[in-house]
């Protein structure tokens, strides 16, 4: 009797297919890590990015509903350099506070919006004229350092503190605001006034 030939693989072969198929499951997983540590990254600064925006976009909004110099106890054209609905000044620790009055959406009157940073925190508090809280404050974006600005007159660009130091004055067109925050990283936008 004759015997058929039994074909198969070996064990060597066997153990060398099992050993490759490992290496491309080890390699596909550590791409898919990688993939998946990238995406959680961009995730996070495509929500940091929103969160800039969405601030920027809301200080601008105050900013073009100042109300008129003209409202302003009868006064016409203010005459000074900024609009008298825009104010900066300074905290006891040097941060810089800006307060914008606005008119209030939706009701007649006004309300003061002030932007400042506090606890490494920048944020929006609205009052009424007289200094009482309207509702609370609203944190706009965290891990904040610093807020500057400054304004664009006839001369040139210049801090609202070295204001008297200008020859001339003349009335601001632009205010530059720039937030650092705790990394280095500094968002800047020109707002016309």
């Amino acid at each position: 009797m004759k015997r058929a030939a039994i074909s198969g693989f070996t064990l060597l072969e066997l153990l060398v297919a099992v050993s490759l198929l490992a290496l491309l499951g080890v390699m596909a997983w550590r791409g898919l890590d990688r993939l998946i540590a990238q995406r959680e990254r961009v995730t996070a600064d495509t929500a940091r990015t929103e969160r800039i925006v969405r601030t920027l976009a809301q200080i601008e909004r105050d900013v073009a509903r100042c109300v008129p110099d003209a409202l302003f106890a009868g006064r016409y054209g203010g005459g000074g350099v900024l609009p008298l609905a825009l104010q900066f000044a300074t905290d006891r620790e040097g941060r810089e506070r800006m307060q914008v009055l606005r008119a209030q959406p939706g009701a007649a009157g006004a309300q003061r919006v002030v932007y400042a940073v506090e606890d490494a925190v920048l944020v929006r508090r609205l009052t009424d004229l007289a200094g009482r809280p309207v509702g609370e404050q609203v944190p706009m974006l965290d891990r904040v350092r610093r807020l500057d600005a400054r304004l664009l007159l006839p001369a040139g660009w210049i801090e609202p503190a070295k204001l008297d130091d200008v020859p001339g004055g003349g009335r601001a067109s632009a205010v530059e605001l720039t937030i650092e925050q705790e990394d280095g990283q500094r968002y800047v936008e020109v707002l016309e006034l």
